[in-house]
């Protein structure tokens, strides 16, 4: 998260990184407060393009603050530690983080203007180093998703009115970012990407909001998407197909399609098609396949004809997508 890489971390946010390594100076509750000073949106115009999104700035600060969180639950110092884990919380919402984002609605405003490119590479024409501004609000409806399920853990720990601090900094993170985000994505032709194209961003909400009469609803949404995208024989459209990067894509796309699976379960969820279900191990198997013979995995041609990828091999990524997070405890658990 911070640091020098491969050095042990320890996850207690009064942790000094002094003790155990003399090189580093500070501790976790400095590195965490720190993202109260991050402009998102400056960060991916000087840093991303299509191809890369550098947005660990803040997506590790927030494993670290889930892992200071768990930490403490797990250690039994939620006493000592929760009052330190809530400042950082009501800091981030007080400084509104993510909260200047581009919308989604920003963002067409652009496109219609012709200020930006449509897609992604250059307009869906394999132009890998080109911008892709749709990014912005797409990583600020996953920092709003990370932050809820934090709050949620945090729930009890916060004061009535650092509560209330926090609580309206979500409604605005959801209204803003994470509901016209998942409206557009389930309703979409892309791939399934992250949070399951947005379903547990929205599954996160109401959970904090203690909403379960709208779980079900979205929850069909979410299947309606999945439904749409795998393809009878298990390749994923759209992320089974993007050049040099394909099976990593296809690793994403198992990895949500199985979170979709399993929270409905978990949630109690009875509807869920058997047929996708079974559509949805058979992406296991071609992930598998590719894996381990990507040329009898890329003899699949793309049906849709989409340019969004790049062929160009010095940016292959030959591995399963390091953020598909569990998966292979999802793969041994639910297909």
């Amino acid at each position: 998260s911070w640091g020098k890489a491969h050095w042990e971390m320890d996850l207690a946010i009064t942790h000094v990184s002094k003790s155990k390594n003399p090189d580093l100076q500070g501790n976790n509750y400095d590195h965490l407060m720190q993202l109260t000073k991050y402009d998102w949106n400056k960060d991916h115009e000087l840093r991303s393009n299509s191809i890369y999104v550098n947005h660990e700035k803040h997506s590790n600060r927030l494993a670290l603050l889930h892992g200071t969180i768990v930490y403490s639950i797990v250690n039994n110092k939620m006493e000592e530690h929760g009052p330190l884990i809530a400042e950082v919380m009501v800091a981030w919402a007080k400084a509104g983080v993510m909260a200047n984002t581009l919308t989604s609605k920003e963002i067409s405003k652009l496109k219609d203007q012709g200020k930006v490119d449509r897609m992604c590479y250059g307009g869906g024409k394999a132009k890998g180093d080109k911008p892709c501004i749709s990014h912005r609000p797409h990583e600020a409806q996953i920092f709003g998703a990370t932050y809820i399920q934090q709050a949620y853990l945090m729930k009890d720990q916060f004061t009535k009115e650092q509560f209330k601090i926090v609580d309206e900094y979500i409604d605005t993170l959801y209204d803003k970012y994470i509901e016209p985000w998942v409206l557009k994505e389930l309703g979409g032709k892309r791939g399934f990407i992250q949070m399951s194209d947005g379903t547990i961003s929205v599954l996160s909400y109401l959970a904090w909001k203690d909403k379960p009469e709208q779980v079900a609803k979205w929850i069909k949404r979410g299947i309606a998407k999945a439904d749409r995208v795998v393809y009878d024989d298990g390749y994923i459209h759209n992320n089974s197909f993007r050049g040099v990067r394909d099976v990593w894509y296809h690793s994403q796309g198992v990895n949500n399609l199985l979170g979709l699976y399993a929270i409905a379960e978990l949630w109690g969820y009875k509807q869920f098609p058997k047929e996708l279900k079974q559509r949805i191990d058979k992406t296991v198997d071609i992930l598998n396949l590719g894996l381990t013979d990507v040329e009898t995995y890329r003899k699949r041609k793309d049906p849709s004809g989409m340019q969004n990828h790049t062929k160009d091999k010095s940016h292959s990524a030959y591995h399963v997508h390091q953020m598909a997070i569990s998966l292979d405890w999802l793969i041994e658990k639910y297909t």
